[in-house]
C-alpha cells in the first residue's frame, strides 16, 4: 500500500472515533442509548477496514459521514411517542440506521462509477 492510502486509512479510522465518542459519550444526554452508537461503529469500522484493504476511498469517506450525519439527521428529526403499552419511544435510532446505510450504498455505488471510469 503506498503512503497516500495508509494516510487516507488512518484519518479515516480517526475521524470515525471521533464521531462515536461525540455520539456516544458527549451526545448522551440526546439519545440515551448505550449499545448502538457502538454496534453502528463496528458496522462502520468493518466497512472501512475491507473499503481501506481494497482502496475504496470513496466508501471511507461517506461512511464516516454518514455515521456522525445520521446522528445530526436523528437529532433534528426525532420523535417522542408512546407505545401500545404505555411505554415511551423514540425514532432517533431508526433515522441514524437509515441515513447510515444509504450512506454507505452512495459510497459502494461511487466507488463502482469510479472504478469503470477507470477502466
Amino acid at each position: 500500500m503506498k503512503k497516500i492510502d495508509w494516510v487516507w486509512g488512518i484519518s479515516s479510522f480517526a475521524c470515525l472515533a471521533a464521531s462515536f465518542v461525540l455520539c456516544r459519550f458527549v451526545f448522551f444526554a440526546v439519545h440515551g442509548m448505550g449499545a448502538w452508537p457502538l454496534y453502528l461503529a463496528i458496522a462502520a469500522l468493518v466497512v472501512l477496514l475491507v473499503s481501506a484493504l481494497r482502496r475504496k476511498r470513496a466508501v471511507t469517506v461517506i461512511t464516516v459521514i454518514g455515521y456522525a450525519g445520521g446522528f445530526v439527521l436523528g437529532a433534528i428529526f426525532q420523535s417522542d411517542s408512546v407505545d401500545p403499552g404505555g411505554g415511551r419511544t423514540n425514532n432517533l435510532w431508526i433515522i441514524w440506521t437509515v441515513a447510515f446505510l444509504i450512506c454507505m450504498v452512495i459510497g459502494f455505488a461511487a466507488d463502482l462509477v469510479f472504478f469503470k471510469k477507470a477502466r
